[in-house]
């Protein structure tokens, strides 16, 4: 998620958020409403300051794919640096979430003056064409049994709390998200999931994930035999 990077960036805004309230909206969301849709303007950036936002593509028949999940300190809607004019993606509050807007012409005017931001935001981008490429090969290369085992170790290791059977997963996602981001459906994920469970992957109800990570990762090192 790029988030270290994301932290720069933000503490960069925060000092400078007096020069660049002019140029700032404050919004806020309920959960599962659309911040952008996909095709809209693309001429705003976003910080979040509370909750978690999905960003995702959806296709003509309405099936969605989750791109990533951002939290509280990240940024997202970055692809309005490009040169397309309109979205490409969707992005939608996960939780009730605060965002700061901004106008993207007139932050690039103030980074501009400060070239250790310029580069913080050229390295977020290459961080996250990284991130993209990886996602391309997994999805071209690994049956849905080893993405959802690397998605999460991934969120275990990124938003992870040592537990005495493992890590538990702070911010808890859904079959149904779970099903987005991995790009299958929901009762494929729940048949992996109990197959999880009874191999000790992990440990999970409604309300919460405990990733074993060694087990998990034993599991990927077995499956690429």
């Amino acid at each position: 998620m790029s988030h270290q990077r994301c932290m720069t960036l933000s503490g960069f805004i925060q000092e400078h958020l007096e020069a660049l309230h002019s140029l700032t909206a404050e919004k806020h969301f309920s959960r599962n409403e659309v911040i952008y849709f996909m095709d809209e303007m693309a001429d705003e950036i976003y910080l979040i300051k509370s909750g978690r936002v999905k960003i995702t593509r959806v296709s003509l028949s309405g099936k969605e794919k989750i791109i990533d999940i951002y939290e509280t300190g990240d940024f997202f809607g970055e692809l309005c640096l490009c040169e397309n004019s309109r979205r490409t993606d969707q992005a939608v509050a996960l939780d009730e979430v605060g965002v700061l807007s901004f106008k993207i012409n007139k932050l690039l005017e103030v980074i501009s003056k400060k070239p250790e931001a310029a580069l913080e935001l050229l390295m977020l981008y290459c961080q996250r064409l990284s991130q993209a490429q990886a996602q391309i090969g997994t999805l071209a290369f690994d049956n849905i049994p080893r993405r959802l085992a690397k998605e999460l170790l991934k969120m275990s290791r990124e938003d992870g709390e040592k537990v005495a059977n493992g890590t538990r997963v702070r911010q808890y996602l859904t079959h149904e998200e779970l099903s987005q981001l991995v790009g299958t459906s929901r009762e494929i994920i729940t048949t992996i999931m109990n197959q999880f469970r009874r191999q000790g992957l992990v440990v999970y109800t409604r309300k919460s994930l405990v990733v074993d990570p060694a087990k998990t990762e034993t599991f990927l090192e077995q499956q690429s035999l």
